[in-house]
């Protein structure tokens, strides 16, 4: 109950200041509500409200840097305002890019709602949320993404 109203909190705070075009609030609660019930607390989440236009084809999304620490399993989840079947969401860094990520929502041809990471090690990483390869043109990108600690890696 502590963790609902905490991030109860943090939603309300975070989001006055958003357009009520793409819903955030709404949004966080019910993808928060499918990240805590897989035993995952909140930690972060990443909003992503974008118009796609044929200027915007390469950077089709948004991207936001995070740091994970070693040792440590996280879980993430992706709710779409636009449909799964259109947007991606990924975990990479710098040694492995975005067309090879260590987690996606989208893998071997299906979407999933999450993914669970175990970092093996501490520092920076990225994670974005796109249009899939050739979807979203004129349509909007509404969708936000969670984080979630799942627990300590036990060696």
């Amino acid at each position: 109950m502590n963790k609902i109203l905490i991030l109860i909190f943090i939603i309300t705070f975070n989001y006055s200041e958003l357009s009520a075009q793409c819903q955030h609030e709404s949004g966080v609660f019910d993808c928060a509500e499918n990240l805590l019930t897989k035993n995952a607390v909140y930690l972060s989440d990443f909003p992503a409200d974008v118009q796609l236009t044929k200027n915007l084809l390469y950077n089709n999304g948004l991207t936001w840097d995070i740091y994970l620490n070693k040792n440590t399993y996280y879980r993430f989840a992706l709710c779409s305002y636009t449909g799964l079947n259109n947007i991606v969401m990924k975990l990479y860094d710098n040694e492995q890019d975005e067309m090879e990520p260590y987690g996606s929502t989208f893998t071997e041809g299906k979407d999933y709602e999450t993914f669970d990471y175990k970092c093996q090690k501490s520092g920076f990483y990225k994670v974005s949320i796109r249009f899939k390869e050739g979807r979203g043109i004129g349509q909007n990108l509404c969708a936000i993404g969670l984080m979630g600690y799942v627990g300590q890696i036990r060696k």
